[in-house]
């Protein structure tokens, strides 16, 4: 049984997205906004309901990259959509771009579960803000490289976050500051064309470890 430790400080952020909104953000001419979702998270999110458009040829383009036509969007996952796998740093790419002739585009499942993320996303960054408060947000909004936050889930479907790059180092630096571990949880949900997500991060430290800390006598 894992011994008891103590909570040294907390951080809580909430996010609710309008689901027609991502729809909105994809499909706009130009947008890099499928970027802020990883392949794994687009994998599982067009694997829900991904919705043919028929009679499309030629769509997939070869490239490397999110990138591929300034007027689309270059949308991805590392899993099956209707037979074919279109990753978004990988070898394919799929526009979403209004107009295009992809194959398949988000269905309504997809982009409640879409909008479930980028409201994570945005809720691990207030919950972040929250656990350091007063101190400024170590990472300013507009620099936040959203897809190294990500929803992952364990074998149970339970949904939880996974970092990487900077913004892993920046949570290590942390814990290392306030010696501590920090444990995240995370909890969506989507009703009525809203997504919603909530997270909540301790800061945890071992007694025993503390006790090294405490002036000596």
């Amino acid at each position: 049984m894992r011994a008891a430790r103590l909570i040294l400080g907390q951080g809580t952020g909430v996010d609710l997205t309008p689901v027609p909104a991502i729809a909105e953000r994809l499909e706009a001419p130009g947008t890099v906004f499928a970027r802020v979702f990883t392949d794994r998270e687009w994998a599982y999110c067009l694997g829900l309901d991904a919705e043919p458009l028929g009679g499309a040829s030629g769509a997939v383009r070869g490239g490397s990259g999110a990138g591929g036509s300034s007027s689309g969007v270059a949308l991805g996952a590392s899993g099956p959509l209707r037979g074919s796998s279109v990753p978004v740093n990988g070898a394919r790419s799929i526009e979403l771009h209004a107009g295009s002739q992809a194959p398949s585009r988000p269905g309504p499942r997809a982009l409640e579960s879409l909008g479930a993320r980028w409201a994570a996303k945005e809720a691990m960054i207030k919950a972040w803000s929250s656990l350091i408060a007063p101190n400024p947000s170590v990472v300013p909004e507009e620099e936040v490289k959203w897809s190294q936050i990500e929803v992952v889930h364990d074998p149970h479907r339970r949904p939880r976050l996974r970092f990487s790059g900077d913004i892993a180092r920046a949570l290590k630096e942390l814990s290392t500051e306030l010696r501590a571990d920090l444990e995240w949880s995370v909890s969506l949900s989507h009703e009525g064309g809203f997504a919603l997500a909530f997270v909540q991060v301790l800061a945890l430290a071992d007694p025993l470890g503390l006790e090294d800390l405490s002036p000596s006598s």
